[in-house]
């Protein structure tokens, strides 16, 4: 029984070892999104009125770029970390995966429909505030995800890393 768990069990958690580390690293394409995002809501927060269309033209072709990166990575944890995660907690992944994407969509297309030609001061105004607090929940969304898979890459990685410590 020990000789099966060394030859065969072992290196298939060195295996999951460094499956996990490069998915730590993948961990940083959602606080690079992150970050991006808190730029452009900064950014957006600084722009004049005038100024604003040429920034909502920015804003979408960004948001867009952000969006690939994030279902590129998404794609990626959805076929890597099944066999670590388990069932329930792929699921769960899968769901906040959902909901920014979901929040994603109604940014883009919120972006999309706002229109400042012919638009008074305050209509002007109304519309970059609805955009800034659209931004800020999406970067508030992203943030929490990439903290909850860092919480689970680290736990996973701990109990695969210390399997003698690990009590049934």
């Amino acid at each position: 029984m020990m000789e099966e768990y060394a030859f065969d069990v072992i290196p298939a958690e060195h295996v999951n070892v460094r499956k996990l580390i490069g998915i730590v690293g993948a961990t940083f394409v959602d606080l690079d999104v992150f970050f991006r995002l808190q730029t452009e809501r900064f950014e957006l927060s600084q722009v004049s009125l005038q100024g604003l269309a040429d920034k909502c033209s920015e804003l979408d072709r960004t948001v867009q770029n952000l969006w690939q990166d994030l279902k590129r990575h998404f794609e990626y944890e959805e076929e890597h970390l099944p066999p670590i995660l388990g069932k329930t907690l792929t699921q769960a992944l899968k769901l906040e995966h959902e909901g920014i994407e979901r929040m994603m969509e109604l940014v883009l297309k919120t972006i999309a429909e706002t229109k400042f030609v012919d638009s008074t001061q305050s209509e002007m105004l109304a519309k970059k505030t609805v955009l800034q607090e659209m931004i800020g929940k999406l970067t508030d969304k992203v943030e929490a995800h990439a903290k909850d898979e860092e919480v689970l890459v680290k736990l996973i990685k701990l109990a695969i890393e210390n399997p003698e410590k690990i009590t049934s």
